[in-house]
């Protein structure tokens, strides 16, 4: 599943992360959503060599019309502002 999407992963990531483009990537789909796809999407410098990026999840939403988004994109963001969450980077048109 996520080699099927790698190609819009790594334009999301690169779009929001600078550091992201030019890397290699490798996603995996993460299993234990209840209505959105998970991918935790790891990142290289192209050539292979050096350290790896932290690990970034992708949120795809699912399941619409049964949660608010634009409500839980702002819990989001606030909890990932006072670091009890992980680090938002940014939205994108369906996550």
């Amino acid at each position: 599943d996520a080699d099927m999407h790698l190609d819009s992963l790594k334009a999301i990531l690169e779009a929001l992360i600078p550091e992201a483009r030019g890397c290699r990537m490798q996603a995996e789909a993460v299993s234990g959503g209840i209505t959105n796809k998970l991918y935790k999407c790891e990142m290289r410098a192209s050539d292979g060599e050096g350290a790896a990026q932290e690990p970034v999840l992708v949120r795809v939403f699912g399941g619409e019309g049964m949660i608010d988004r634009v409500k839980d994109n702002a819990v989001f963001v606030s909890l990932s502002k006072a670091s009890l969450g992980p680090h938002c980077y940014g939205t994108f048109g369906n996550g």
